[in-house]
């Protein structure tokens, strides 16, 4: 239920940014091509503003900075990601330890060839790649913990990869980045960005049929922080929530979602926001 629920939460908050996207794009086309839309009974919403009015001069000012910050954010991001993927990719490509990374790719078969040690002094476990996601551990990290710990990892971190976490995490990076002003964007992205942790670890636990190896890992990494570098691909947001799973698997998780003032000021912005591109596009 929990899973389909933070489902539905990407779903909404997809719907939502792709309804003011929508938006953004009519009122683009209207500016550039003269194109305008049949609305029906949403284009007398604001028909109170005179077009000849400084306030409606001015709406339009913020309206036109506002598109302009959400599409460059969005190929900011975009680029920034890719680079950062292509930059990441090179240096686990340059750093591969390939015994180790074969000894555990014969052992692991199922998933698919699909993870790469890399010698790195620090502890080590990430996913990474958008169409074709990769486990990358460190050879660190093959050393800190027995195998089946290390096991319990690699199981988490396979979960991203078949949930193809990395992409849906770009989505959501996305969205919630390029409209920054409708402010639920913000708890909606947490309360994803902690169930994709905390599905990841449901489905270790399942593999391992024990949580006790995932839980040693994580006070462990919470141990060693301070004294050696630590980069287990769990999200710190996540980790009093993912300690509570684990300490107490049928345990009911609450996770704030809805709060007023953000709840209320979004819809507030998103209905002026379409009634002003709305107006200026009849």
């Amino acid at each position: 239920m929990k899973q389909l629920k933070h489902h539905f939460i990407l779903f909404l908050m997809a719907l939502t940014s792709g309804f003011v996207w929508l938006q953004m794009m009519v009122y683009l086309l209207h500016e550039l091509y003269g194109y305008k839309p049949n609305w029906g009974y949403l284009q007398y919403c604001v028909a109170a503003l005179s077009e000849q009015s400084l306030l409606h001069q001015v709406v339009l000012l913020g309206l036109n900075i506002m598109i302009i910050y959400s599409f460059g954010m969005v190929l900011w991001i975009i680029c920034k990601q890719f680079v950062l993927v292509r930059k990441w990719s090179l240096y686990v490509s340059s750093n591969r330890n390939k015994s180790l990374s074969n000894q555990l790719n014969s052992q692991y078969s199922q998933f698919k060839q699909r993870i790469t040690v890399i010698d790195h002094d620090s502890i080590l476990a990430h996913t990474f790649g958008f169409f074709r996601p990769r486990i990358v551990v460190s050879a660190k990290l093959i050393e800190q913990f027995s195998e089946r710990q290390l096991a319990a990892i690699l199981w988490h971190e396979w979960s991203h990869c078949r949930s193809y976490d990395p992409m849906r995490m770009l989505f959501v990076k996305i969205m919630n980045d390029s409209l920054p002003y409708i402010p639920i964007f913000k708890r909606l992205a947490h309360y994803i960005q902690v169930w994709v942790e905390l599905q990841a670890d449901q489905y270790s636990v399942r593999k391992m049929n024990s949580s006790y190896e995932l839980a040693s890992v994580l006070y462990t990494c919470s141990q060693l922080e301070n004294r050696v570098p630590v980069g287990v691909g769990f999200a710190d947001q996540a980790i009093n929530y993912r300690i509570q799973q684990l300490i107490e698997p049928n345990g009911k998780i609450r996770i704030p979602l809805l709060i007023a003032t953000p709840f209320l000021s979004s819809s507030l912005m998103v209905i002026l926001l379409s009634s002003v591109l709305v107006s200026s596009c009849s």
